[in-house]
């Protein structure tokens, strides 16, 4: 273990950025990988992905909406949230405009959740026709998302189809952005050896990714298992692209792990400390059971044909992506900035900044995604392409 030598203002509050931040870029990475997997459907013709693709924008859009939220709580002043539209800190200098970082990702934040409202509207417009038809009540609420449209025509099908394969185009640079640059965020802290580092945004990325698939596949065989609609082609399909983005993401930390090791700066001995005295257990977690197993299990052609072995690794692998983002925000605090040792944190169980209100943050998520697939239904007709969805 590294002498602990610290200074006194920093024992005072070693771990700023608690449970809550370490959740931030999780939920984010959820957003990215899913709406991507929508994207193989609609902008590049991927049809043996269309009937799970409608989950895959709903569940990009719920995780979009909550985003921002362990933000905000984290807060002193969540009441002041809004000024980082307000105040960017814009700088204009004769060399180039200097804005700060945080301001272009809520700038980033906003327009996606416009395009994604926007895809979400064309996507189930004529299936919202239909139900405003038998609607009741409600047959206002189906009209007015349907855009006042009160049937559906040929015409419509095949516009509404262009506009949507147009906007997921657009979504997928605009996805690879949004993570990445939370993953840049991290990167450009200079004063945190753990994060100053060029693989970060790319890494980020790449296990947003991973666990995007993963959450799509237990959600999909949730939805269609229920609904006795389940297409276990959809999960062998998944499964594949989970093992690509697994070895990738594998190689990416085994490589700035190597980095890190070969080139053994004066950090060292506290990244040492970090990742084999302090961080063991959820290391493990990261590397082991949830990427290597996981890896291993999707290789193996018999197995990823077993849908209970898919869905062990979904899971292991949304728990691999989960300590990642603990070991890198967490971890990242934990050597001093003084590199004189390593300090603690202790994760708080109540409060704003605990456990119980991040889990109340993904349970304000179910709630969404429960009200949304019930007003755009994810099996819909014309969304999942089995009525004029292919544009015939």
């Amino acid at each position: 273990m590294v002498e602990q030598f610290i200074y006194p203002n920093e024992m005072a509050q070693p771990v700023i950025w608690g449970v809550l931040i370490a959740i931030y870029p999780y939920i984010t990475g959820l957003v990215a990988g899913s709406f991507i997997v929508s994207s193989l459907a609609y902008a590049l013709g991927k049809t043996n992905y269309k009937k799970v693709a409608g989950i895959a924008v709903l569940l990009s859009f719920t995780l979009l909406l909550i985003a921002p939220l362990p933000l905000i709580a984290d807060l002193k002043q969540p009441d002041r949230a809004w000024e980082i539209f307000t105040r960017p800190h814009l700088v204009p200098t004769s060399a180039y405009p200097n804005i700060s970082p945080m301001a272009v990702f809520g700038y980033l934040l906003i327009g996606y959740i416009i395009l994604m409202a926007i895809e979400i509207i064309f996507l189930w417009r004529a299936d919202l026709v239909e139900k405003a038809k038998n609607g009741g009540r409600f047959r206002w609420l189906y009209r007015a998302l349907a855009l006042g449209a009160k049937e559906v025509s040929d015409t419509m099908l095949r516009r509404d189809k262009k506009i949507v394969a147009v906007l997921a185009l657009i979504g997928i640079p605009l996805a690879a952005i949004f993570h990445g640059y939370v993953g840049f965020l991290f990167g450009s802290v200079k004063a945190r050896i753990l994060w100053a580092t060029p693989f970060m945004a790319v890494d980020f990325l790449v296990s947003a990714i991973v666990s995007g698939i993963a959450l799509l596949i237990v959600i999909y065989y949730a939805f269609a298992s229920y609904a006795k609609k389940l297409d276990k082609n959809i999960i062998y399909g998944l499964a594949g692209l989970l093992a690509w983005t697994l070895l990738i993401d594998l190689a990416l930390k085994g490589t700035d792990e190597l980095y890190r090791t070969y080139h053994r700066t004066a950090s060292w001995p506290y990244l040492h400390a970090l990742k084999f005295d302090v961080m063991v257990a959820t290391g493990l977690i990261e590397f082991i059971i949830g990427g290597a197993i996981p890896l291993v299990l999707l290789l193996i052609p018999q197995l990823r044909r077993s849908t209970p072995v898919v869905l062990l690794s979904s899971f292991l692998a949304l728990l691999g992506v989960l300590a990642y983002r603990w070991n890198m925000v967490i971890g990242g605090q934990i050597i001093s900035r003084t590199e004189q040792g390593l300090l603690w944190y202790a994760m708080p169980i109540f409060g704003k900044e605990g456990l119980i209100a991040s889990l109340g943050i993904f349970a304000a998520g179910v709630l969404i995604f429960t009200v949304l697939s019930w007003i755009f239904p994810w099996d819909g007709k014309y969304a999942t392409g089995e009525m004029g969805g292919e544009g015939k």
